[in-house]
């Protein structure tokens, strides 16, 4: 059976690979768009679920970190670790700003691993659709 570029592309829509995968899974499966499918999944070929589930075990992991500046054992500042680099990123020079003087003012600077009683991000979403 001959493939065609429509099935490639209605291959392509329906799972994350190349067109040169797309093209291989469907002459192994004699142009059969769902045994295709199947064949990618089995191959581990399609990595968009894998990197999803990646991104969301990361994001789960490093959620609990906190960055925490204290003076003399008091807590001056408490936050997420993600939010601080971010934060850090998007506002650069006032950040290098606020950090040199918090170590002028001889400020401790922690990261620390507070646990949540929530620890999946999909866990959150899903409590909050009920």
């Amino acid at each position: 059976m001959s493939i065609d570029l429509k099935q490639i592309d209605l291959l392509r829509e329906r799972v994350n690979v190349s067109y040169e995968e797309a093209k291989e899974a469907l002459e192994k499966n004699n142009g059969n768009l769902l045994d295709s499918i199947i064949y990618l999944e089995k191959t581990n070929k399609n990595t968009s679920k894998i990197n999803k589930e990646k991104f969301t075990q990361s994001l789960n992991k490093y959620n609990n970190y906190k960055l925490t500046i204290s003076k003399d054992g008091e807590t001056i500042l408490k936050l997420n670790l993600i939010l601080s680099i971010l934060i850090g990123l998007f506002t650069t020079p006032v950040s290098l700003l606020c950090i040199l003087t918090a170590l002028i003012l001889k400020c401790e600077f922690k990261i620390i691993n507070v646990p949540s009683p929530t620890t999946s991000c999909n866990e959150s979403i899903n409590l909050s659709k009920e």
